[in-house]
């Protein structure tokens, strides 16, 4: 008997301790959040859509007395949402400990999503009240994906894009025969814009040395010297604007020398004295008669005769020699 008396008082005892702290925790609960208003932004989502849940409230006690607000906090790992960013703030309207929490986030499920509690080294948890995302299905009544929809054109249009699709075609063409056309003639996109921005004169004397190559056949040697002479006096005179056309062959260096006041480098020197050798050569070819064997001019001769003056034309325009003798022509 007297057991049972002294467990009876054990327990109305301890009856009386835990009543009021359970009032207690009640009474805090209730005293530490209020004024709570929840906003999600756009009114109607979807799943995938991009979305705000704004989650307005105020505390009786400071949330973030040591960091100065706005914070970024730590999102939570969700499976269902994916959490872009989270911003807690002041909010002037809710008073004094008033907060307002910006969660930018993608729902990935219809119906209720559950935000776990939020610390993040702050005085209290913040208990986000669940959210409530639409089915697009259920809102349309659509049960199946629609049909792919062909696009759409605006009426009197069909035949703009049927010209510019000609268009395209034509444009295509032209290059695939202007690529033909360079590869026939032996040339590449580099030497055929080297052609465009160069000079008209040595345009012209590259197409002479260009028609003397593969025609090889329909010039005499008294033609192909007589030929050789007078584009290469033609490209000197628009050159260096002087009339070379009148100059005795033996004489070039000189008069070349005398023009430019001796102020040319060597190298430029050479090359004249080259050219003056090829037109000293012509012509001998030209006035020594046909009978005389000293004047056949052989086919290697002939290829070594144009390989120079290309080179000699291509320093006096660039002033450089190339290492190995490049395939010139003109458009």
């Amino acid at each position: 008997m007297t057991f049972r008396r002294l467990r009876a008082t054990m327990l109305a005892f301890l009856l009386c301790l835990s009543t009021p702290l359970a009032a207690q925790q009640t009474a805090a609960k209730d005293t530490l959040i209020s004024n709570e208003q929840i906003v999600v932004l756009p009114k109607d989502v979807y799943v995938g859509d991009q979305m705000e849940i704004r989650y307005t409230f105020a505390t009786s006690i400071d949330l973030s007395p040591d960091v100065q607000l706005p914070l970024e906090l730590t999102p939570p790992d969700i499976s269902d949402l994916t959490i872009l960013s989270m911003t807690l703030s002041e909010a002037d309207s809710s008073g004094a400990n008033g907060y307002v929490l910006s969660i930018q986030c993608i729902p990935w499920k219809a119906g209720i999503i559950d935000i776990p509690p939020l610390q993040d080294n702050l005085s209290m948890e913040i208990d986000v009240p669940p959210i409530s995302i639409q089915s697009i299905l259920v809102h349309t009544g659509n049960q199946e994906l629609r049909d792919i929809m062909p696009p759409v054109l605006i009426p009197g249009t069909t035949w703009i894009i049927w010209g510019l699709v000609l268009l395209v075609l034509a444009i295509g063409a032209g290059i695939i025969f202007f690529l033909g056309q360079l590869k026939k003639r032996g040339l590449n996109l580099l030497q055929f814009w080297y052609l465009i921005i160069s000079t008209p004169y040595y345009r012209r004397i590259m197409r002479t040395l260009r028609r003397l190559t593969r025609k090889n056949d329909l010039y005499d040697d008294q033609a192909f010297a007589l030929t050789v002479t007078q584009c290469l006096r033609s490209f000197l005179t628009e050159r260096f604007q002087f009339d070379f056309t009148t100059v005795s062959s033996s004489d070039t260096v000189l008069v070349f020398c005398d023009i430019t006041a001796d102020t040319q480098d060597q190298p430029v020197i050479d090359q004249m004295c080259i050219v003056e050798q090829i037109l000293v050569r012509m012509d001998y070819v030209r006035f020594s008669g046909a009978d005389n064997q000293s004047s056949v001019l052989t086919l290697d001769e002939r290829k070594a005769i144009i390989s120079a003056i290309r080179q000699a034309v291509r320093f006096f325009e660039k002033g450089e020699l190339p290492p190995q003798e490049e395939t010139d022509a003109a458009v």
